[in-house]
């Protein structure tokens, strides 16, 4: 196919890790599936596909997979694509074409899973998170309630007009939940790294392209509401109460709603909470933070913290010092040592547009070698190139060299978050 049109992209089934038949050697095989078919193919695909139905005992446990499960699937199938993919592993994507929960499909439980499952996938470098799916039927043999609400069994964000569920295209609660992720970001945005000190709140939070701030909150607590005091690195929100959308325990709509504040708001029980905030001092649209490596794990870093230009971008270990503090302008630049009488820019070395143009400081001159785009599938644009912000050889060594290459299938060496 490649051969005909080279713009075709191919992507391979494997097997979800930890699940049948992940693991299981057929006759006559040496190998489970994934390792025999990445070891053939691994150097020739552009993705790979995995579909994540995660089995539950109760509803708490099921609120728990994508916290528990997610990372370590991510995990798991990125390092079978740098064993077997070669060069290519940095090209190669992590698309989930299917997921849903195994019960509890039509109720409350799935519409606080279905946005912590497809964010926190994205967070871990999925490029894609299909949900199963618009409909999917029900032979209405296993109707039940769940939180004081029918759950028909069905499967399908909608229902799809069986004789024991209400008239076609009614939404279920998944519909909301995903309607909600909407709220959240929109294309351009940046998925920014967030943290929870209690099990029962997940965070997901974006930086938008205007410099304003969406958090997302999930409370899983089914019968009592949460406040969440928030705090920021880098960002300091405005003053003025937040535009708050919320989808409630069995509610039919998305309601919006001017209330809480910035850094404090209640969280109804089992619902989710998208809070928008705009930045303080007029909206300048600049905030503060590190950029995060995805597939690597640790933050771009100007070693020793020199401000001599031409210093090329490293990994390294996150550790909140001044070498990896870059705050991000209305300009769209990536500024080092802001603030300072040395402040240094993210460039593109020597105006370079070729792969493996090296990502250096330089002087801030406003020049689109050292503007950035920062765009929803978590990947980092040069505006003046249009090639990604990249980690050298898919190294995650401390010391890695961060360069600019062509962007591939949104692989993990190409995608980063802000915060």
């Amino acid at each position: 196919m490649k051969a005909v049109d080279p713009g075709i992209k191919i992507g391979a089934v494997l097997t979800t890790p930890g699940s049948w038949p992940d693991g299981i050697v057929g006759p006559g095989d040496t190998q489970d599936w994934n390792h025999t078919v990445l070891s053939i193919a691994g150097p020739k695909i552009d993705f790979v596909i995995v579909h994540d139905y995660p089995t539950s005992t109760s509803e708490a446990d099921l609120l728990a997979k994508p916290q528990t499960n997610v990372p370590n699937m991510a995990g798991t199938v990125r390092s079978l694509i740098n064993q077997y993919a070669g060069s290519n592993a940095p090209n190669v994507g992590i698309a989930i074409t299917e997921t849903n929960v195994d019960k509890y499909k039509d109720t409350a439980p799935n519409g606080l899973f279905a946005p912590d499952q497809i964010l926190t996938w994205a967070e871990n470098g999925a490029f894609t998170v299909d949900y199963w799916a618009m409909h999917n039927g029900t032979d209405c043999s296993h109707v039940t309630t769940v939180d004081g609400a029918t759950d028909y069994d069905e499967g399908g964000v909608l229902a799809s007009g069986s004789s024991c569920e209400p008239p076609l295209n009614t939404p279920f609660a998944p519909y909301y939940g995903i309607s909600m992720v909407s709220k959240l970001a929109q294309s351009g945005d940046s998925l920014i790294k967030t943290s929870s000190s209690t099990p029962l709140i997940s965070a997901h939070a974006v930086h938008r392209g205007n410099g304003d701030v969406n958090v997302m909150l999930i409370n899983k607590d089914p019968n009592n509401s949460t406040t969440v005091s928030l705090s920021y690195n880098g960002f300091t929100p405005s003053s003025a109460a937040p535009t708050v959308y919320s989808y409630l325990k069995n509610g039919t709509s998305i309601t919006s709603s001017t209330s809480g504040t910035a850094t404090t708001q209640t969280v109804p029980a089992y619902s989710v909470v998208v809070v928008q905030m705009h930045p303080s001092s007029g909206g300048s649209g600049s905030s503060t933070g590190a950029l995060h490596a995805v597939g690597a794990g640790k933050c771009l870093d100007i070693d020793n913290s020199t401000t001599t230009a031409g210093t090329q971008a490293q990994l390294w270990d996150c550790n909140g010092g001044t070498a990896q503090a870059l705050t991000r302008t209305a300009a769209k630049e990536f500024r080092l040592y802001a603030g300072t009488s040395t402040p240094m820019c993210l460039d593109n070395a020597g105006n370079g547009t070729a792969n493996g143009t090296a990502a250096v400081i330089w002087q801030c001159n406003g020049q689109s070698n050292q503007q950035w785009n920062v765009n929803s599938n978590g990947t980092i644009t040069s505006v003046q190139s249009g090639l990604c912000l990249d980690v050298s050889g898919y190294g995650t060594a401390n010391g890695t060299k961060v360069q600019l290459w062509a962007c591939g299938s949104n692989q993990s060496n190409q995608q980063w978050t802000f915060g």
